[in-house]
């Protein structure tokens, strides 16, 4: 029975949906159009800039959530890289997946191909990370799975017929060590799948 994939490499659920972009798999992933929206923390010039820093690391970090996903979907046995990309019940939920992939024989080819990052929102004030809030800054990637496909331990496809090439997800990116490490502490905490038009291919 033919699964659909809820889209790259990371946000594979059991049931997944896939969505995702056109292209080739052999092309290289092009950098990301970031479009930083009006950020939560902007009550100062040296806030803006902090705030316009974060949002840079953010999307640096969703590039290489992408890129360490689909390492580890196609050798689902290896899953200790996943924590330099991913948190909270994003990590939890990956480490589930993958396991289960391993112990059924499945695995990826191919590769997820970003074509837009936009940053939603910022918001670095007030966070508490004693009581699970942190610095977050909210990323919607636009994404194309053309060239990808999960088989199974046969090499038989898995994903499902008529499955999206392009799709959007909102990722939401946070930093629980935001006080002693702003550039390099954060990590995907949660994915959520957008229903909007995908973006068009460049």
């Amino acid at each position: 029975m033919k699964v659909q994939r809820r889209v790259v490499a990371t946000a594979v659920g059991l049931l997944l949906a896939a969505t995702a972009c056109t292209g080739n798999p052999g092309d290289p992933t092009p950098s990301p159009t970031t479009q930083t929206g009006t950020p939560s923390a902007t009550s100062s010039p040296s806030q803006t800039t902090e705030s316009e820093r974060a949002a840079a690391s953010a999307v640096a970090l969703a590039n290489e959530y992408y890129r360490v996903t689909d390492g580890v979907a196609k050798d689902p046995a290896d899953l200790e890289s996943l924590s330099s990309v991913a948190g909270a019940t994003e990590l939890t939920r990956l480490q589930d997946q993958f396991t289960t992939w391993a112990q059924d024989g499945w695995r990826q080819t191919g590769e997820v191909r970003i074509l837009d990052a936009v940053v939603q929102t910022v918001s670095l004030n007030g966070a508490d990370p004693l009581a699970g809030e942190a610095p977050t800054v909210q990323v919607d990637v636009c994404f194309d799975v053309s060239g990808l496909d999960i088989v199974d331990s046969f090499g038989a496809s898995q994903v499902a017929a008529g499955r999206p090439d392009r799709g959007w997800e909102r990722l939401s990116i946070t930093n629980d060590d935001f006080a002693n490490d702003p550039d390099g502490g954060w990590r995907v905490a949660d994915v959520e799948t957008l229903e909007q038009e995908p973006c068009a291919v460049p």
